[in-house]
């Protein structure tokens, strides 16, 4: 079947098109589709973008599903799997945006070689754990092959090409797969598995994995059952083939370097995890073929021709570097709450020990060796416990059924003690029932109250920091959004600015279902559900849902973590939504701020979600922003600005559908410039008019001098021939003399003072004109720049607005704005030389006067 040909847009269009995005480089194109190389404006990030021609975008079939699936597709977050971040429609293109890997495909890196047994059967294992998350989200792959894996740095695998690779009619679009039969996935990671161990294309008649390799050992029925022609008699599931492939590297043989008969030698070749992408070149764009029938590889390409070698390391080098300084920044001031905590306890208990011993007269008391304060060791034992190891507990802690339980004496909100909990490796106590409680308070709670793991999810509902629905047997006192319990065991309500002592709880098995990730991954997979879910303390301000995250973060990793939970940091773009977070932050605990969703951008503010930036609620000492400057919120103060990589105090999540209901706006430095190359536009196009008249003056006076000339007798013309090639040889850049004073011996009959003075005046004229034209154009600009400065500062765009006041300050004169767009306002005359001076013997008899003496 034929298809309308499709062109790639060109770099400008795709710019155009998608401004949210900085376009590169073109990586890859068919008939079908493009591939491009972006970085992503607002979190300056790289990304794949991939677009659909019209004709493929277009199709019935594939339109009615698209936005199902892409919703789908993009909540599926997996090491393993290539993301989705974005998708859309622009010029009847369906576009989306992919996570960028820079790396090889699986196809490239084993092809024709086998690969040791147990990396082999590693790769095979993630590449079921991917499927498996995709699975579960009733996505199913349904065409992949190693072309559609790309190999990481570490060689770990990420399948692309998901969602639209399949063909909706079998020739000209492509479709969803989520109807497909997950058992075509089973037999595809097969055949990938038997390819990789025995270097062998796979086929329906494939030999035994052992009877080409001795690596193979216990491979042959996994192998069998995977890609048997039944697919009711493959495994029942992903999971399942998972764990009979991992029961495989139980039961194989040490890998040997054995090579079955015809295969290259994989000792010739190096492990997958040593190979680097390759260089790109001007000649490694290549239009790619493609089968009209499927929709091709959607990062596979362009990621496979992209990145060199050397920048990936120093790339990577510098990121693990920069996120390592920041965990250890966020361990510094977690550990120092703690420490001061502990300080405080230690020289308490240090007094109490004295005061009940009295020392011999004269006598030194012997020094006691220093003894470990619970708050001490449970900082020792912090990555341990993070890690999941739980062979040594903190001091204090208490052991009941699967947990441990610590109580952590030192005073914090709600937010800060589950960020403190979940930085050491466990999440604040779970109660479970009035029984759990009891407990709780009569064994490791003292004091009036301590914070457990459960808050509001919702006016009525509560929720447990493990992410399920929680019904306490009686309402808590109180209407706060955080659950306490005091040592009475009855339940309190309290709000964020009440700072408590709180309970750690820990799973013996290593696990921690508290995690912020998962709390966040849950709610974004239920955002498409009636119900969604959201983690507990989420509040609640009309259609909109906030959650307050309390810990040491730069903005970018906000920005991040933000997105995987399905919203983005909170954006304040109406006057409502101002008045709300004001409200609902005014007793946070942030002494460092919490981040918003703003970010300034050259010298102005923009909200990531495109929003219009209306309006700004800046504090009184707030800083001058800077380029590299995110928007950050100080609590009861107003707004700030921060350097992105510095750390605040938390970050406030939004989901709301804002983002899709409201229009973006213009750059308002891009408009302020758009005014001004308009304006100079005006005034060019004046100049040039003007110039376009001079020319015609001066082409007048010299035509008319010549007809004058002409009409005189010969007699005479050989007298006056001299004095009309000197006023023609005076013009300069068309314009004619203003005045012939009588030293230059310049003579003038009465007809030529005639016709050289229409032409001067005729030249102030068209000056006149243009200064006229300019002034107008001026004051327009004037008006718009006045209008855009008050927009501006009601906006809170400060830099914007100086901006727009320098302008103000620039076209104050007419002349000194003509002169800064390097245009005369009225360009000086010229002047006839005095060759003829000092030979009055031949000057013309005559009444002939200098003009304008």
């Amino acid at each position: 079947m034929n298809h309308p040909t499709f062109e790639a847009p060109p770099l400008e269009t795709m710019n155009r098109l998608l401004p949210a995005f900085e376009f590169t480089a073109l990586l890859a194109s068919n008939a079908l589709s493009a591939v491009y190389f972006a970085k992503q404006r607002s979190l300056d990030r790289d990304v794949a973008i991939k677009v659909l021609a019209p004709h493929v975008s277009e199709a019935a079939e594939f339109r009615s599903s698209f936005e199902t699936t892409a919703r789908t597709m993009a909540r599926l977050n997996h090491p393993n799997l290539i993301r989705v971040y974005d998708s859309g429609f622009v010029e009847r293109m369906i576009y989306f945006v992919m996570e960028f890997v820079p790396g090889k495909s699986l196809e490239h890196s084993s092809r024709g070689q086998q690969v040791e047994f147990k990396q082999a059967v590693r790769l095979a294992l993630e590449l079921c754990d991917g499927l498996a998350h995709a699975h579960d989200h009733g996505i199913v792959h349904g065409d992949l092959n190693p072309t559609h894996i790309l190999l990481n740095q570490k060689a770990e695998p990420k399948i692309g090409n998901f969602g639209f690779s399949h063909p909706a009619d079998g020739a000209t679009t492509g479709g969803p797969t989520s109807a497909m039969d997950p058992h075509a996935d089973i037999h595809s990671v097969g055949a990938i598995l038997y390819q990789l161990v025995t270097g062998k294309t796979h086929t329906p008649d494939a030999a035994a994995p052992s009877s080409l390799t001795q690596n193979a050992a216990g491979l042959d029925a996994i192998w069998r059952k995977a890609t048997h022609p039944d697919p009711s008699q493959r495994y029942a599931d992903m999971r399942s083939f998972h764990k009979a492939l991992a029961g495989s590297l139980e039961t194989s043989r040490p890998a040997t370097a054995a090579v079955a008969p015809g295969a290259a030698n994989p000792a010739a070749r190096p492990p997958l995890a040593s190979f680097q992408p390759p260089v790109h070149t001007a000649t490694s764009r290549k239009k790619a073929g493609i089968n009209p029938g499927t929709i091709i590889q959607l990062v596979i390409l362009a990621s496979l021709i992209f990145a060199t070698p050397v920048i990936w390391k120093k790339l990577e080098k510098s990121r693990d570097e920069k996120a390592q300084k920041e965990r250890d920044e966020r361990a510094q001031v977690a550990r120092a709450k703690q420490q001061a905590f502990d300080d405080e306890l230690r020289i308490a208990q240090e007094k109490s020990r004295a005061a009940k011993k009295t020392a011999p007269a004269n006598h030194l008391p012997k020094p006691q060796a220093k003894q470990e304060t619970p708050g001490e060791s449970l900082e020792r034992l912090r990555d341990s416990l993070l890690s999941g190891n739980r062979s040594e507990m903190p001091l204090g802690s208490v052991q009941q059924g699967e947990s441990h339980y610590f109580l952590a004496t030192k005073s914090m909100s709600w937010p800060e003690a589950a960020s403190f909990a979940e930085l050491h490796g466990g999440h604040l106590a779970i109660p479970s029932g009035t029984a759990d409680l009891t407990w709780l308070v009569g064994n490791v709670a003292y004091n009036d109250a301590v914070w457990i793991g459960a808050a509001r999810n919702g006016p009525q509902e509560w929720s447990l920091v493990d992410g399920s629905k929680w019904k306490p047997a009686k309402t808590p006192d109180g209407a706060g959004a955080f659950l306490a319990v005091d040592k009475l065991g009855f339940l309190r309500a309290a709000g964020p600015k009440q700072s408590l002592p709180f309970i750690i709880q820990w799973h013996r098995d290593g696990s921690n279902p508290g995690k912020l990730s998962a709390l966040l991954a849950k709610t974004r997979d239920s955002l498409g559900q009636t119900s969604p879910y959201f983690p507990p303390g989420t509040l609640a301000l009309n259609d909109r849902r906030y959650l307050f995250v309390a810990r040491p973060i730069s903005w970018r990793e906000a920005v991040d973590l933000a997105e995987t939970s399905g919203g983005h940091l909170t954006v304040v773009s109406a006057t409502e939504e101002m008045s709300g977070i004001s409200q609902i932050t005014t007793d946070f605990s942030a002494a460092d701020g919490v981040w918003l969703g703003g970010f300034n951008k050259g010298d102005q503010w923009l909200w990531i979600t495109g929003e219009p930036w209306k309006s700004a609620k800046w504090a009184e000492d707030a800083s001058n922003e800077s380029p590299d400057s995110a928007l950050i919120l100080h609590p009861g103060k107003g707004w700030d600005s921060l350097n992105i990589s510095a750390l605040s105090s938390g970050f406030i999540i939004e989901w709301s559908n804002d983002r899709k209901s409201k229009p973006t706006t213009g750059n308002p430095s891009t408009e302020i410039s758009t005014l001004a190359t308009r304006a100079k536009d005006l005034i060019v196009t004046a100049e040039r008019k003007r110039s376009e008249k001079l020319a015609a003056n001066a082409r007048k006076v010299s035509w008319d001098l010549d007809t004058y000339l002409r009409n005189l007798p010969k007699s005479d013309q050989s007298v006056w021939t001299q004095h009309v090639a000197r006023i023609k040889n005076s013009v300069v850049n068309n314009r004619v003399l203003s005045t012939i004073p009588k030293s230059t011996g310049i003579q003038l009959s009465e007809k030529m003072a005639k016709i050289a003075q229409d032409g001067a005046i005729q030249q102030d004229k068209i000056d006149a004109a243009f200064l006229l034209e300019a002034e107008r154009v001026r004051i327009a600009f004037i008006t718009k720049l006045k209008e855009s400065l008050v927009q501006a500062e009601k906006a809170g765009q400060r830099a914007v607005a100086r901006t727009i006041d320098e302008q103000l300050d620039n076209t104050a004169n007419l002349a000194e704005w003509l002169r800064s767009q390097d245009i005369e306002p009225k360009p000086a005359n010229p002047t006839a030389n005095d060759s003829g001076k000092g030979n009055e013997s031949k000057r013309p008899a005559g009444n002939g006067n200098p003009l304008f003496e």
